[in-house]
C-alpha cells in the first residue's frame, strides 16, 4: 500500500512537471522566455505559477520566477522530479495502471493553452498587418519613382524640342526683329526713336 501511494504522488510530480514545462515551452515560443521586463504584480518574489490570472507577462515573470527558485534550491526538485519520472516509467513498462491527469492539472493545462493560441493568433494577425503595411509602402514608393520618371522623361522631351526650334527657327526670328526694328523707327516721327531727325538707323537684329 505505501508503495501505491508514493507510485501515485511520483506520478502526480511527473504530470505537475510536465504541465511546467509545457507552459514554458509555450513562453519560450511566445519570445516571452525569459521576461523581457519585471512585472510590478508580486515581483521578484512572486512564483505562483498556478495563478494564470492577470495579463500572459504577468504569467510569464511568475513561471520564470518559479523556475529561478527550483534552480536555486537545495533541496534539488529537478533531481525529485527526475526519480518520480523513473518510477512511473518502471510502473508503466511492468503494466501497472497509472491514473490520468487530475482535473486540477487538466484545467490549468487548458486554460493556458487557451490563452496561448489566443495570444499567437493576436501575433500572427499583428505581423499580418506589419508585412501588409510594409507592401503598401513598397507600392507607394514603386510609384513615386515611376512618376518621377515618367516626368523627368517628358521633361527631357520638352527642353529637347525647345532647342530644336530655336536652332530651326533662329534666322527667321533674326529677319523678324529687324522688321519690327524698322517700323518702330518710322513710327518715331520725325525726331526718330532717339530724338535725331532724320537719322537712318543701324538695323539691329533682335533674336528671340
Amino acid at each position: 500500500e505505501g508503495g501505491a501511494e508514493e507510485l501515485l504522488l511520483a506520478h502526480s510530480m511527473v504530470m505537475e512537471e510536465a504541465v511546467r514545462r509545457s507552459m514554458v515551452a509555450s513562453l519560450q515560443r511566445l519570445d516571452m522566455w525569459p521576461p523581457c521586463l519585471a512585472t510590478s504584480d508580486g515581483g521578484a518574489d512572486d512564483v505562483a505559477y498556478e495563478d494564470l490570472s492577470g495579463p500572459m507577462a504577468s504569467i510569464a515573470q511568475r513561471a520564470f520566477n518559479h523556475d529561478r527558485q527550483r534552480r536555486s534550491d537545495a533541496g534539488n526538485p529537478y533531481r525529485r522530479a527526475m526519480t518520480a519520472a523513473f518510477l512511473v516509467d518502471f510502473a508503466h513498462e511492468a503494466g501497472m495502471e497509472l491514473p490520468a491527469m487530475s482535473a486540477e492539472q487538466k484545467r490549468r493545462f487548458d486554460i493556458f493553452e487557451s490563452r496561448v493560441a489566443a495570444l499567437e493568433t493576436q501575433q500572427h494577425e499583428q505581423q499580418q498587418q506589419q508585412q501588409n503595411q510594409r507592401r503598401h509602402c513598397q507600392v507607394q514608393r514603386k510609384g513615386s519613382r515611376e512618376s518621377f520618371l515618367k516626368v523627368f522623361a517628358e521633361s527631357r522631351n520638352t527642353v529637347a524640342l525647345t532647342a530644336v526650334g530655336l536652332a530651326t527657327l533662329g534666322p527667321v526670328a533674326d529677319a523678324v526683329g529687324v522688321v519690327f526694328a524698322r517700323r518702330a523707327w518710322r513710327r518715331g516721327g520725325d525726331l526718330g526713336m532717339w530724338g535725331v531727325a532724320d537719322k537712318e538707323p543701324e538695323v539691329v537684329a533682335v533674336t528671340a
